[in-house]
């Protein structure tokens, strides 16, 4: 199995595309056209994963409210068209929230005024909510500085170690979304959530799954995340070739760590976009997450 070795707070993950070829030839040897189809419809054949968020303490008015979940987008490497699609695929959801959880682009060199574009008829409908990944920082602070403004401008309002409420609206059980910066980058500072009023609903923005051991003392009933893209090659009997995770337990889907809190969650979406171009049982993945209370 190849693995991305990755320090939780100091490291990017260290990733050998020759490894990754050679962890694959196997596969090339045996089914060539199942390769063929990862490196191309694989990428592109998104789906609409459902899931249901459990929070006891909800208030009656966000019962059953949806938040649309896409993270990973990596523009400037995943194709425009496939982006769009899943932003259309988001809107046909009617969600009351969008959220994407970092890794807007692949790196600096990605056409931002294009990403803005595509964002906007969106945006302009659905309140959108991110924040950053570590591919959102280009190796430089000031980059994701730049990049966030250009996000904020386009409509997503950056949640970097802040939270907000939902429409404003305070009180018990009412809906809070707060935001963490990447993990491998400086700027993350989980302790904005001892801000985050004591009787919200909190909903926690966090690229990096690793987070959810860091911010376990906090009050987090729902974390949602992206960065593994579930693996992008899960070899059955085998399980995923490329995770920059120290975890390597939790990699997609719905996970309940916390066994004195049943009920908290922590969400790891599959992504849209890719780092290498092939997705072999690892399908690109749009979220749709219904809140549930005890009402």
């Amino acid at each position: 199995m190849v693995e991305i070795v990755a320090d939780a707070r100091r490291g990017r993950g260290r990733f050998s595309r020759r490894r990754f070829l050679q962890a694959c030839s196997g596969m090339f040897l045996a089914g060539g056209g199942t390769v063929a189809y990862g490196s191309t419809a694989g990428v592109s054949n998104l789906e609409v994963e459902h899931v249901t968020a459990r929070i006891p303490t909800l208030a009656p008015r966000w019962h059953g409210r949806r938040i649309v979940l896409l993270s990973d987008l990596h523009h400037g490497r995943t194709d425009l068209g496939l982006i769009v699609h899943s932003l259309e695929m988001a809107a046909a959801l009617k969600p009351d929230f969008l959220v994407i959880t970092g890794d807007f682009v692949d790196n600096k060199y990605a056409d931002v005024d294009s990403l803005v574009r595509a964002l906007k008829p969106f945006t302009s409908s659905i309140e959108t909510l991110g924040c950053t990944g570590n591919h959102d920082y280009g190796r430089n602070p000031d980059y994701a500085r730049a990049l966030c403004e250009r996000l904020e401008g386009a409509g997503v309002r950056m949640l970097r170690n802040a939270f907000q409420m939902a429409w404003e609206r305070s009180g018990p059980g009412e809906l809070c979304f707060a935001g963490v910066d990447d993990l491998w980058n400086e700027e993350f500072d989980p302790r904005v959530l001892a801000r985050v009023p004591a009787d919200a609903a909190v909903v926690l923005l966090c690229h990096n799954p690793d987070c959810w051991d860091l911010v376990s003392g906090f009050h987090v009933d729902v974390m949602l995340s992206g960065h593994t893209h579930g693996g992008q090659v899960c070899v059955p009997f085998v399980g995923p070739l490329i995770l920059p995770v120290e975890n390597r337990s939790r990699y997609a889907g719905a996970y309940h760590p916390d066994m004195e809190h049943p009920h908290r969650m922590l969400y790891i979406t599959r992504g849209v976009g890719h780092l290498v171009k092939i997705r072999l049982f690892c399908p690109p993945e749009v979220t749709c997450i219904t809140l549930q209370g005890n009402a």
